[in-house]
C-alpha cells in the first residue's frame, strides 16, 4: 500500500505540472497561430507552385478565412492575413477546380475534360495524382471533386503529424523549464514520500475524494458521444485546490537541499529528467494514472486516516 500512496504522490505531481505545461503550450500555439502556420506549409508542399497557391488562397471560398496574427504583425514576422487554422476538405476541392479551370463565359460549370485538357499545363509533380483521381472518377465531376477531398485529406494527415511533432518540442522546452524552475525531482519526491507515511496518505486521500467528486460529476453530466474534456471535470478544480499540498512536496529550491557531490546533482538531474518525460505524456495520461492507482488503493486494506496537524492542513478543510 505505501508504494501505491507514493506513486499516486508522484503521479499529482506530473499531472499539476501537465496541466500548467499544456496550458502554456496551448497559449503559445494560440499567440504564434502554429495550426494556420503550418496548415499554410502543408498546401506549399502540397501545390508547391506559388502562382497557383496564391490563386487559391486569394479564391472567394478561402480568402474570408484568413486573418491577421496581431503578435506577428507588430513583430513584422507575418504582417499579411494566415490561412485558418482549419481548412475543410470540400472547400478546398469546390476552390481547388474553380481556380484550376473557372466556369466557362456563359456560366457553365467545368466539365472533366476540360480539366483534363487544363492538367497538361501543370507540372508532373501536380498532374499525376489529378490525372489519377480523374481516372477513377468515372467521368462524373462529383467523384473527381470526392477524390481531391480524399487527395487533400491525405495530405492532412501529414501536416497534423508536423504540427504534433512541433507542439511535442515545444511542450518539452516548457516541461524542462517547468521542471528546473520548481527543482520537481520526482527522485526526491518520490523517496521523501517514502519516508512520510503521514504526507503521503494525506495527498492519497486529497487525490481520491477529488477523483471520486469527478467520477459522482460524469454520473450526474447527460451522455454524449464525446469525452469529457479534463477542463471540465472536478478533478481539475479539486486537485488545484491540493496547491498547498502539492508545495509540501519537497519540491522549489528554497526547501530541498542543494546536492552536494557529484553523486547527488547525477541524481538530481536524473529525477529532473523522469519529471521532463513524465509531464510530456500529458495531463489526460496521468488523470488516468490517478484513477488507476486510487482503484488499486482502495481495493486494498485502507490504512489508517492521518490526524496529526501537519496531515490536516495538507488535506484542508
Amino acid at each position: 500500500m505505501a508504494i501505491v500512496e507514493v506513486a499516486i504522490g508522484v503521479a499529482l505531481l506530473f499531472f499539476l505540472l501537465s496541466i500548467v505545461c499544456s496550458t502554456v503550450n496551448e497559449w503559445i500555439a494560440w499567440a504564434l497561430s502554429l495550426r494556420a502556420q503550418t496548415l499554410e506549409k502543408g498546401l506549399r508542399e502540397q501545390i508547391q507552385d506559388p502562382a497557383k497557391l496564391n490563386a487559391l488562397l486569394s479564391h472567394p471560398l478561402i480568402a474570408p478565412l484568413k486573418k491577421k496574427n496581431k503578435l506577428l504583425s507588430a513583430s513584422r514576422y507575418r504582417r499579411d492575413r494566415l490561412m485558418p487554422s482549419y481548412l475543410p476538405s470540400r472547400t478546398f476541392a469546390l476552390a481547388f477546380i474553380d481556380t484550376l479551370l473557372p466556369a466557362t463565359a456563359g456560366g457553365q460549370p467545368a466539365t472533366l475534360e476540360a480539366v483534363r485538357g487544363s492538367l497538361a499545363k501543370l507540372p508532373e509533380y501536380l498532374r499525376a495524382p489529378l490525372l489519377a483521381q480523374i481516372d477513377a472518377s468515372d467521368n462524373e465531376i462529383g467523384k473527381f471533386r470526392e477524390g481531391l477531398e480524399t487527395w487533400y485529406d491525405s495530405s492532412m494527415e501529414r501536416v497534423s503529424g508536423w504540427y504534433k511533432r512541433r507542439v511535442q518540442l515545444i511542450l518539452l522546452v516548457i516541461a524542462t523549464a517547468a521542471t528546473i524552475g520548481v527543482n520537481a525531482d520526482s527522485y526526491h519526491v518520490a523517496r521523501t514520500l517514502w519516508q512520510e507515511p503521514t504526507m503521503r496518505a494525506a495527498i492519497a486521500d486529497s487525490t481520491a475524494q477529488a477523483i471520486e467528486a469527478c467520477r459522482m460529476t460524469e454520473e450526474t453530466q447527460p451522455t454524449t458521444d464525446e469525452a469529457q474534456p479534463i477542463e471540465d471535470c472536478e478533478i481539475y478544480l479539486e486537485v488545484a485546490k491540493q496547491t498547498e499540498a502539492l508545495w509540501a512536496l519537497p519540491i522549489g529550491w528554497s526547501n530541498v537541499p542543494w546536492p552536494s557531490d557529484a553523486v547527488g546533482w547525477l541524481a538530481r538531474v536524473f529525477g529532473w529528467l523522469i519529471t521532463i518525460v513524465a509531464v510530456s505524456l500529458g495531463a489526460p495520461f496521468w488523470f488516468d494514472v490517478l484513477g488507476k492507482l486510487s482503484n488499486l488503493r482502495a481495493s486494498g486494506a485502507k490504512p489508517p486516516h492521518p490526524t496529526s496537524e501537519r496531515a490536516a492542513a495538507l488535506i484542508g478543510p
